[in-house]
């Protein structure tokens, strides 16, 4: 299947502890894909863990990168970069993701922009 065709993106936070059975249970759902994003203490070992614990499960794996200092690129599906059309911050609207492409020497396929409105709370990380 592929990306345009999918109904169901779960989002996986490298910074949220998930308990026995969480994978197991969102991979049984029915979602399309994975994606490994976060806001806050996103590091490649917290992804790369992360990524581990969801390898052995047969769906596409997209990473959202919240900024260039942590990306994953192998054995990635998909990238998804971010642009937060609702932040009063340019930083999310453009500024985060440009300077990750900016980070990229060459084109890597399977990299798309995606624009993103947030509907949160005003004191959550992704709020402010």
């Amino acid at each position: 299947m592929k990306w345009k065709d999918w109904v169901h993106v779960t989002k996986l936070d490298p910074d949220k502890q998930l308990k026995p059975g969480d994978i197991d249970a969102i991979a049984a759902s029915g979602t399309d894909a994975l994606m490994l994003s976060g806001t806050l203490n996103v590091t490649k070992e917290n992804l790369a863990a992360l990524q581990k614990q969801v390898k052995a499960y047969d769906l596409p794996l997209v990473m959202e990168p919240a900024g260039p200092e942590a990306v994953l690129l192998q054995g990635i599906d998909y990238v998804f970069v971010p642009s937060v059309l609702n932040s009063a911050d340019v930083q999310w609207i453009v500024g985060k993701h440009r300077a990750w492409v900016q980070l990229q020497k060459g084109k890597y396929p399977g990299v798309h922009r995606a624009g993103s409105i947030y509907r949160t709370q005003p004191d959550s990380s992704v709020g402010k």
